[in-house]
């Protein structure tokens, strides 16, 4: 039935880019005419010459793309069809990537990518917005146009910084990824690294979920999809293995995965997709970056039991050292007039709030030239969304980093919390006994790694921020166990804590 409905679909795929292949063709004959009317002296309009341009280039390119992608689909569930066939009960091997149990990237595939989308802006959607700007709203479509222009170059930057990384492949160890178990392997990268090169390895797991919208007196029917983290995990790699080749790099792989995570599933629910992803790049750099797709599943040696094996990275792991981390999160330590410990902690870094008044400053003027050169009010507004939306992300970042603190006073039996931020004050006082657990807790997930809070929690339920825009999971879980040590709560060290 499967195979029925998929040689359908491609099927009417096909006809439709047969279709957009005939509207191009028709429309060569228009713009062909209009060339000729141009060559014999004729007058002439850039607003006519590119629509009729656009109604060639259009179309054609969306036929041959359509024929294109419909026989790389049919090659693709052709050779997934035969893999179910032959491995029922085990979904890891109907991927033909995954049936290798390897995955290897190919640095001709971005380029190809790359090639396709600049090809479209220039031969269709360049054409159509200067179409458009003929007839009306001449400074929206250009601003469009720019920003969507800037857009794409600051994509191919990011696949040109990544591109000696292109052709690296992943070697599973373990085959797939165990939930309740380990997830095992090397990463060879194409291009070798200077001995010691620190490397963060994060194993990311999203859902992907699609809702169709009820349409309403004045919306249609739609279909809207978002994508969400709902577990992700970090480790930093400084040491490698034994290279290959001399042109490569090799990358241990190590996570232990929960037993409580999700399996990757992309055919139970079409509306719901669970993909697993891991991603390897430079410890403090964005790029160069790659990223493979992964299979985790529940097998046979699944447990509740499983815990992680610090062996296996014994050695390879970066180490990280205490004291910068604690300047970067703790103004100072000080003792009181009656002999308590008193510990100031706050976001205010002078480098991040010159760099956050900067970005504010450079959105503004932004806005203000915006405002100021581009004529008609509905092309002011259409034109200030972007900018816009980024600076008020600004501002409120400012104001949260300029305007969160919290201090910690330490008696012998009794302690005292003051957390504060522009709007709120939280002040409380407790005994020793009454900390039920020291622990942390997400607050943001990012490709590269996870933004956690360390967090006290007490016995009626309270719980309290004392370190906030912790980047990554060790970090927050070393910083943890320093503050449970000064609270006398080293008994008491939970790992995660769920948000009230």
């Amino acid at each position: 039935m499967k195979s029925i409905l998929g040689n359908g679909l491609l099927l009417v795929w096909l006809i439709f880019s047969m279709a957009f292949m005939w509207a191009g063709l028709s429309n060569l004959q228009f713009l062909l005419t209009y060339i000729g009317q141009i060559r014999q002296g004729e007058d002439w309009v850039l607003g006519e010459l590119a629509r009729r341009f656009a109604l060639f280039s259009g179309p054609t390119f969306l036929a041959c793309l359509g024929v294109w992608g419909s026989g790389a689909l049919f090659r693709t569930w052709r050779t997934e069809r035969k893999l179910e066939e032959q491995y029922p009960d085990q979904p890891w091997m109907w991927n033909p990537q995954w049936n290798e149990k390897r995955i290897r990237l190919k640095r001709m595939t971005t380029f190809w990518v790359l090639f396709l989308i600049v090809l479209f802006y220039l031969i269709v959607l360049i054409p159509a917005a200067i179409a458009l700007a003929e007839i009306k709203m001449k400074g929206p479509v250009y601003v469009f146009m720019g920003l969507v222009g800037f857009i794409l170059l600051v994509v191919i930057r990011m696949a040109m910084m990544s591109w000696s990384w292109g052709n690296s492949e992943l070697i599973f160890g373990t085959f797939p990824g165990v939930i309740g178990g380990p997830f095992e392997g090397v990463v060879v990268l194409s291009q070798s690294l200077e001995p010691g090169t620190p490397l963060r390895l994060t194993l990311q797991c999203q859902e992907t979920i699609s809702n169709r919208v009820q349409p309403g007196p004045n919306r249609s029917d739609e279909k809207r999809t978002s994508t969400h983290t709902i577990w992700q995990t970090d480790t930093v790699v400084a040491k490698q293995l034994e290279a290959p080749s001399p042109n490569s790099a090799a990358i241990p792989v190590y996570f232990a995965i929960p037993y409580d995570a999700l399996p990757t599933d992309s055919k139970t629910d079409p509306n719901r997709k669970i993909h697993w992803g891991l991603s390897v790049r430079p410890k403090d750099k964005e790029l160069p970056c790659i990223r493979f797709d992964v299979p985790v599943f529940r097998t046979a040696e699944s447990s509740k039991d499983y815990k992680e094996d610090k062996e296996v990275l014994d050695g390879y792991v970066e180490q990280i050292d205490l004291q910068p981390l604690l300047k970067s999160v703790l103004d100072r330590e000080e003792k009181s007039a009656d002999g308590r410990t008193v510990l100031y902690f706050s976001l205010f870094r002078f480098g991040t709030v010159a760099g956050l008044s900067i970005f504010a400053v450079v959105m503004l003027l932004i806005l203000a030239a915006i405002i100021g050169f581009v004529p008609s009010i509905p092309g002011k507004f259409f034109a200030s969304l972007i900018p816009g939306a980024l600076l008020l992300a600004g501002i409120i970042a400012l104001i949260e980093t300029i305007g969160w603190n919290c201090m910690v006073t330490i008696g012998e039996d009794e302690i005292e919390i003051v957390e504060k931020s522009l709007w709120r004050r939280t002040h409380h006082e407790m005994d020793r006994e009454d900390i039920l657990s020291v622990g942390t807790k997400n607050e943001s997930y990012s490709e590269s790694s996870e933004m956690r809070s360390v967090v006290l929690e007490t016995r009626d339920g309270l719980q309290f921020t004392i370190m906030k825009k912790l980047k990554g999971r060790r970090e927050s879980h070393l910083l943890r166990d320093w503050l449970a040590e000064k609270l006398g709560a080293v008994d008491r060290i939970e790992k995660d804590l769920k948000a009230t």
